[in-house]
């Protein structure tokens, strides 16, 4: 082995130890070493920061003389630093993110260089960077589009062609370990962050959001996701034992998760490149292959085909095709396996009728009118500066924004003053580091201007903004209403814009019963120094998460599920629910090979009834000797009719 241009003979023979001890080849794949993929590790380390290749030039230089099984001990704790405190956590986390990241990535990044005639990991999965043409069509005409991962077009021709490629490449997938999936998260991981700029800049080119917005929203919030992925996707998919009953002694039962195929995922514009990733990874790494239907105002068509080159099963194993509505349409008929949708509660309705007509399992992640509930006894600074950031955020269009404040009527007076200052003073620009974006489309800010008209045309006052800044560029006033009812279109539908009403209320039970009046149920917060106020409306509130004195906080964690109830969807993102709703659940019940004749099999008989009618009564009173007795009984009389046959 040569020495790279950034290790040493030693610390090269330490990166193979390391490997050997992480990947020592199994489930039909060629050990580290076997591969020869270190001689790639000075293309990987080309982009990394001088303190980061000393830090792992001296883990190498320790790590070549540790025994494998301390190795994978090492590696063990690491998976688990945030367990340990700061003082060890945080090289732990090193280790596990630096180290096992550089390994994994150099042994499925490509192809292999195969030592001592061993086959190549690539090989040994089974890929093949040629793409069959589907049947009946031109072959050049498929190669042309697939070579991008990325078709255009509403014909039923171009949407059949997607399914065909997906079609092709989820058998495929399934086969491969979950460990060669989440390298290819952890290459997008890395991808995100090498080229966040650059993202950046066409989310607000094609979107119109904040910098800021963009930065922490869209590639932070991914890549929290994504190392979710990569730790704990693993536990989640394994097969796991369950719990046999004493009616089935003898026997084992198991549970597996299985890929579902091909998943359809229909995006909406306001988070672009969080939403792209997140589904299309995490029905990635559940072993799918995956039709990405963007929205058609924000298709990121640069971004997302950059990302797919990221890794080579990504571009085997996922499709992106373009166009209107029509194309949903078009590609929900041509009946995947399931469909994850996001977006309004109208288009949703269309969804779900058209899946359920084909039998196809869908998840609709639709509008919310979210309740922020603020209590008399809050800290008031804090807690207007949460309603302003969570009302004002990406412009108003997230689907858990704050779209109603309700305010204690003994604190109203003072928060709505400290609010309508707070609210005055944000900056509202497109494409600068202002605190406010645009409004992504125009029938968006026509839907914003309506809201706003409507309820003051039935009597709100407007105590702060609301107004056109500049049409051409979308860009509309922070929206402070009072006066504020019911029978106004604000409280009644999903606004998605900068806009918040503040009205009061008296009491729990009131304020519990107005926000479940909704016909919305997304999300909510809850604000309160008295945790167990806080805590009993929340636990009463009918919506899919709530946060307790912060507000949007749930969506933060990756480990939790995102989705609604009633007008606001059905099923689950991210967490393990969400991971696992991307596989069907197979249960395994297993036997040994025997002579033995069940109980209940034929046979029948009077005797065998009066000790099954005896068996129940036992059983159901927990007497457990009863039960055993009788059961010996059952399996005596059940081998001697098998001896006697009648």
């Amino acid at each position: 082995m040569n020495d790279s241009r950034f290790l040493s003979r030693t610390e090269m023979n330490g990166l193979i130890r390391v490997g050997g001890a992480l990947l020592p080849g199994e489930e039909g794949l060629p050990a580290f070493a076997d591969t020869g993929c270190a001689v790639l590790v000075d293309e990987a380390l080309a982009v990394a920061s001088a303190e980061d290749v000393a830090s792992l030039r001296g883990l190498l230089r320790i790590l070549r003389f540790a025994p494998a099984w301390l190795i994978r001990a090492l590696f063990g704790l690491a998976g688990r630093a945030e367990a340990f405190p700061d003082v060890l956590g945080t090289p732990l986390r090193r280790l596990d993110t630096g180290l096992r990241g550089l390994v994994y990535s150099l042994y499925y990044s490509g192809p292999a260089q195969p030592a001592r005639g061993a086959a190549g990991v690539w090989s040994a999965i089974g890929y093949d960077a040629r793409v069959e043409p589907a049947a009946g069509l031109r072959e050049e005409w498929m190669m042309e589009h697939v070579a991008e991962c990325r078709l255009t077009g509403t014909t039923e021709e171009v949407c059949q062609m997607a399914m065909d490629r997906a079609r092709a490449a989820a058998p495929w997938l399934a086969g491969t370990p979950v460990k060669a999936r989440l390298a290819a998260v952890a290459a997008v991981r890395r991808w995100l962050v090498d080229r966040r700029q650059w993202i950046v800049d066409e989310i607000v080119r094609e979107n119109g959001k904040a910098p800021t917005d963009a930065l922490v929203s869209e590639v932070l919030g991914v890549i929290d996701c994504l190392f979710f992925l990569e730790k704990r996707a693993p536990a989640i998919l394994a097969e796991s034992k369950v719990p046999t009953p004493l009616m089935l002694l003898g026997k084992a039962s198991r549970l597996r998760h299985e890929p579902l195929g091909v998943v359809l995922v229909i995006a909406p514009w306001n988070y672009p490149v969080h939403t792209a990733l997140t589904q299309i990874l995490f029905a990635f790494a559940a072993g799918n292959a995956v039709i990405y239907k963007p929205s058609e105002f924000t298709p990121m068509s640069a971004v997302l085909t950059a990302m797919l080159r990221a890794h080579p099963l990504l571009e085997r194993s996922v499709v992106i095709i373009e166009g209107s509505g029509e194309t949903a349409r078009q590609l929900i008929d041509a009946r995947p396996d399931k469909i994850a949708f996001t977006g309004s509660v109208a288009t949703g309705r269309k969804v779900l009728e058209q899946a359920a007509s084909l039998l196809i399992p869908a998840s609709v992640e639709l509008g919310g009118k979210d309740p922020m509930i603020v209590f008399d006894d809050v800290d008031l600074e804090r807690t207007v500066a949460g309603a302003v950031w969570g009302s004002m955020t990406n412009t108003g269009q997230s689907c858990s924004s704050v779209e109603c404040l309700y305010v204690h009527q003994s604190l109203h007076e003072r928060f709505v003053e400290r609010l309508v200052a707070s609210v005055r003073a944000l900056t509202v620009a497109c494409g600068e580091f202002a605190d406010v974006g645009a409004l992504t489309t125009d029938a968006q800010l026509a839907t914003v201007e309506r809201h706003v008209a409507d309820a003051v045309a039935r009597g709100a006052t407007v105590l702060a903004g609301g107004a056109v800044i500049d049409r051409a560029r979308r860009l509309y006033a922070p929206t402070v209403l009072a006066g504020v009812d019911d029978s106004m279109l604000v409280m009644q539908e999903e606004t998605f814009g900068p806009v918040l009403p503040v009205l009061a209320f008296a009491s729990e039970d009131e304020i519990v019963m107005r926000c479940n009046r909704s016909p919305f149920g997304l999300s909510a917060s809850v604000w309160s120094k008295d945790p167990l106020r806080a805590r009993r409306v929340a636990e009463k509130l009918v919506c899919g998460a709530v946060s307790i004195n912060n507000v949007m906080l749930t969506e933060g964690n990756p480990a939790l599920p995102f989705g609604g109830v009633k007008q606001s969807g059905t099923g689950r993102v991210r967490g393990a629910e969400g991971l696992l709703a991307y596989t069907r659940s197979k249960a395994l019940l297993i036997d040994r090979q025997s002579r033995k004749i069940e109980v209940n099999w034929y046979p029948y008989s009077p005797d065998k009834y009066a000790l099954f009618d005896r068996l129940v009564a036992y059983l159901g009173r927990g007497r457990l000797l009863g039960v055993a007795l009788t059961g010996w009984r059952l399996e005596s009389l059940s081998q001697k009719c098998r001896r006697a046959p009648r």
